[in-house]
């Protein structure tokens, strides 16, 4: 008797396929200039602008080594634990605003920002290519994300640092 081989096909419902759905949604929502470039450099600075539902508007810096991944994301986890208190409704009433001077966001940073409606600060700008040979997300932010963005998971996001566009 001759069995076939059978493919395993991708289809909506794998987590990796969502992931990069995910990946290329969020992308396209983050308003920054694309380059066709990185400049290779792994660490950086950022600095997310936010004003919060009360009226008060600030600053904080974001840097790539305090234990939170990329700066972008060190910066939105500072916002969402120290500003917000991990207070849902402070976050979601929110406008910010990311300045990344230095060099363009990663992919996956960007379509993190774009998820959660980050403007780009003028001069701010993203490419495609991952940075750096891995891509985690704080398990906070990735609780955060699953909230935020309907009909995901922490699966997906598990996911998310694999994906590429």
């Amino acid at each position: 008797m001759h069995r076939s081989k059978r493919v395993r096909t991708q289809t909506i419902h794998d987590p990796d396929t969502r992931a990069l759905n995910q990946l290329r949604a969020g992308y396209v929502a983050f308003g920054a200039p694309q380059l066709q470039f990185g400049d290779g450099e792994e660490t950086t600075r950022v600095k997310l602008h936010y004003d919060l539902p009360n009226g008060t508007s600030n600053a904080i810096v974001g840097d790539s080594g305090n234990g939170h991944g990329h700066a972008e994301l060190d910066a939105l986890y500072q916002f969402w634990v120290d500003i917000c208190g991990r207070d849902y409704a402070t976050f979601t009433g929110s406008t910010m605003a990311l300045a990344c001077l230095d060099k363009p966001c990663c992919v996956h940073c960007s379509s993190i920002l774009g998820h959660f409606g980050i403007l780009a600060f003028p001069g701010t700008h993203k490419y495609t290519a991952p940075a750096g040979i891995s891509y985690a997300i704080p398990p906070e932010l990735r609780t955060l994300l699953t909230r935020h963005v309907p009909g995901t998971s922490d699966t997906v996001w598990g996911y998310f640092g694999a994906a590429r566009l």
